[in-house]
């Protein structure tokens, strides 16, 4: 049940991702890596939400094609593009089905969505999929929250696995996996995410580390045996 208490939750608490108060901009730190590591600027901005990333890439010269599930969340976007006077497509969709028309330089997903996404081989797959939109020579870029400590995700496996078998849910919690309110994350321990990514079939390419006020990684990814 852990997609739809999430798809719930989202559709649930839209205000929180008011650009207007949400106002993370850890993406500005990422551009630079982005125009050292292609030349093109067709980039696609997967789980957009009310479009305070879309603004951030289109101020730094991309063209921007931004998708969204929720039909009131991507009508969000398009106001909020109006009012900040910047062009980029929105489109509502379901991402699990919607294929896009053509590929891109850069095919970036959310802050943090790959640590939403339940299960590793859950993970392997998304990324894999949404890697084949990228452009030869493009580069496809997710980021991942981080393990505080190790007591307190160990604690919290034991009882997850734990309920997970007397349960009989055919869930096999993973070490790093958490509700926080109303959201699933699954916390990276180091090189966690560097052998996922590898596995589902991309090199790191480049790398940030964003510290505060929300600690973070992102990964700017090729696919494996991409020669420049």
């Amino acid at each position: 049940e852990i997609e739809t208490a999430v798809n719930d939750a989202y559709r649930k608490a839209p205000d929180f991702y008011d650009p207007d108060r949400y106002l993370i901009r850890h993406e500005e730190q990422l551009v630079p890596l982005l125009e050292h590591a292609v030349d093109g600027k067709r980039l696609l901005d997967l789980y957009c939400g009310q479009g305070r990333e879309a603004q951030i890439f289109t101020e730094a010269g991309f063209s921007v094609t931004a998708v969204d599930a929720l039909d009131q969340v991507v009508e969000s976007a398009r106001r909020h593009a109006e009012r900040k006077s910047f062009q980029a497509e929105f489109i509502a969709a379901d991402i699990d089905e919607w294929e896009p028309s053509t590929s891109f330089d850069v095919v970036y997903t959310s802050l943090w969505m790959y640590s939403t996404v339940p299960d590793r081989d859950h993970r392997l797959r998304w990324v894999a999929r949404i890697g084949e939109w990228v452009t030869d020579g493009g580069v496809l870029v997710v980021s991942v929250t981080t393990r505080k400590d190790t007591a307190t995700p160990r604690r919290r496996h034991r009882i997850a696995s734990f309920i997970a078998r007397t349960t009989k849910s055919g869930r096999h919690p993973e070490l790093g996996d958490r509700f926080d309110d109303w959201l699933f994350w699954h916390d990276f321990g180091p090189g966690e995410a560097e052998a996922e990514l590898d596995a589902a079939g991309f090199t790191v390419v480049d790398r940030l580390e964003i510290r505060e006020p929300a600690p973070c990684f992102f990964y700017v990814l090729r696919p494996n045996g991409y020669e420049s």
